[in-house]
């Protein structure tokens, strides 16, 4: 199955590969503020995630003239009725971002290409839909557009993000009333450490705290070792929060390229529901970030009731929490096409 579908990348794009330093150069040269799922990382562990489901990894560089100028990150994995579902997340089909100042003609041309490829790939695999979505959330893309002419369906999503060109104190002072003494109590009677680089011992409490948070093993190992290699390549940290001179009660897992943060995991001890471990968690969070010169950070989804897919009680919790941090609050386009 891998090989015939890597015959189909190559027969578009002779010239690719999944090399890191050219990956993480384009990344690094790219003319957009990319965020957190166009990190090669980022798709090994969707893969990971998704692996009891056949996944695949199809991510690749594509070039000019043996030059790189573009990266696509993509993966296919069988969903709950079995049937394929290609994505760069398990969900979504993002853009693909390309180096500054590539000449119109060319980049346009290689999104037609990208275009052709995917209905291909779809074709092979008897695929009949796809979501794409926007990730820039100040503008509409030329490849939201351009799919956005055969699209069946259009709607929105929206996300909460803390602009971190704020100071600090301006940061905190926006936090909803409430939270302000809370993040105080919590940063004034828990342990609240950073992590940049980790020890396995660590880590594995961490995983083993999200376990027993969650009353049961969640995904694949080998997704976690992927997490655990984030931080130290310097795409992740974690922040631990615990009793002073105890064990970790809390912590959260955080992930971001130069110019964007995102939370990532969350795992609390049910027996301190009632202290404010969150919130201390997220204050120290916003702290590296700025720390790191990182621009925006995502806290996460803005679940509303009356979206298209209908929000848990669980998600509409954990997003009115959320919110009382947020600076400001954006939408993505998303959409939908039959094919």
């Amino acid at each position: 199955m891998k090989e015939e579908l890597f015959k189909i990348i190559n027969k578009y794009f002779p010239n690719n590969d999944q090399d890191k330093n050219n990956w993480n150069y384009i990344i690094n040269n790219s003319s957009s503020a990319p965020s957190i799922l166009y990190l090669q990382s980022m798709v090994e562990y969707y893969v990971a995630y998704y692996t009891s489901n056949q996944s695949i990894n199809l991510s690749f560089v594509f070039y000019d003239d043996r030059n790189p100028v573009g990266i696509m990150p993509l993966m296919i994995h069988k969903k709950s009725d079995h049937k394929w579902l290609i994505s760069c997340n398990g969900a979504e089909i993002i853009e693909p971002i390309f180096i500054k100042l590539l000449a119109p003609k060319l980049k346009k041309k290689l999104e037609n290409n990208l275009k052709d490829l995917i209905i291909d790939i779809a074709k092979h695999l008897n695929i009949h839909q796809f979501d794409f979505v926007n990730m820039n959330v100040f503008e509409l893309s030329d490849w939201y557009l351009m799919w956005a002419g055969i699209a069946d369906e259009v709607f929105s999503t929206h996300h909460k993000f803390v602009d971190l060109s704020l100071s600090l104190q301006e940061i905190y002072s926006g936090f909803r009333k409430s939270f302000r003494p809370l993040v105080n109590k919590g940063r004034r009677e828990f342990n609240i450490q950073a992590y940049e680089k980790i020890s396995d011992e660590l880590f594995d409490s961490f995983k083993l705290l999200h376990e027993k948070a969650a009353g049961k093993i969640t995904r694949p190992n080998e997704s976690w070792n992927i997490q655990k290699s984030q931080i130290h390549k310097g795409e992740a940290f974690l922040i631990t929060v615990g009793l002073k001179g105890g064990h970790m009660t809390g912590g959260g897992l955080f992930h971001y390229t130069n110019d964007l943060g995102f939370y990532s995991v969350g795992a609390y001890d049910r027996e301190f529901s009632d202290e404010p471990l969150g919130h201390a968690v997220q204050m120290k969070a916003i702290e590296i970030f700025k720390k790191n010169n990182v621009k925006l950070y995502e806290i996460g989804r803005k679940f509303l009731k009356i979206e298209k897919k209908k929000p848990t009680g669980k998600e509409l919790n954990i997003s009115h929490f959320t919110d009382g941090f947020a600076t400001q609050f954006m939408a993505r386009q998303h959409l939908i096409v039959n094919f």
